[in-house]
């Protein structure tokens, strides 16, 4: 009897702004939806906490504290002096480390949104497509 092989889904959800904003450095990403399947198709069910370890890493920025990335500086050559570069903006899609920040829930049943809000250095990439002050992420 052979084992069914398993596979991973994931899913956007809309966008959805949270009730709570995060403070400080501290950046708020909404994460892609994860599930799994049998090759015949069965659903498998799986906690927020497996979820994590299924690689779930990247999510959509929602907001931040008023102070992330305010240590972020760029040299600016047509001014020979350094200016503020904000790397990430809110509707940037990222991603991070498995483990780094803390899942924040909100509301129920199909409703129910999963957060992670994490310090703005634990994000590691920004989707290239995205424009930064005038500049492409290449």
């Amino acid at each position: 009897m052979s084992q069914s092989k398993i596979l991973t889904k994931t899913e956007r959800k809309a966008v959805r702004l949270p009730d709570w904003i995060p403070q400080g450095t501290k950046v708020m990403v909404q994460l892609d939806q994860v599930e799994s399947f049998t090759t015949g198709g069965i659903f498998i069910p799986t906690s927020a906490s497996e979820r994590d370890n299924m690689n779930q890493t990247e999510g959509t920025v929602v907001a931040m504290g008023l102070l992330a990335y305010a240590d972020q500086r760029r040299w600016d050559e047509a001014s020979q002096g350094w200016k503020l570069a904000n790397p990430v903006k809110v509707g940037d899609r990222v991603k991070f480390q498995r483990h780094h920040g803390w899942v924040h829930l909100e509301g129920e049943g199909d409703d129910r949104m999963e957060y992670r809000v994490m310090y703005d250095t634990d994000i590691t990439m920004v989707e290239k497509t995205k424009q930064v002050e005038g500049e492409s992420h290449e």
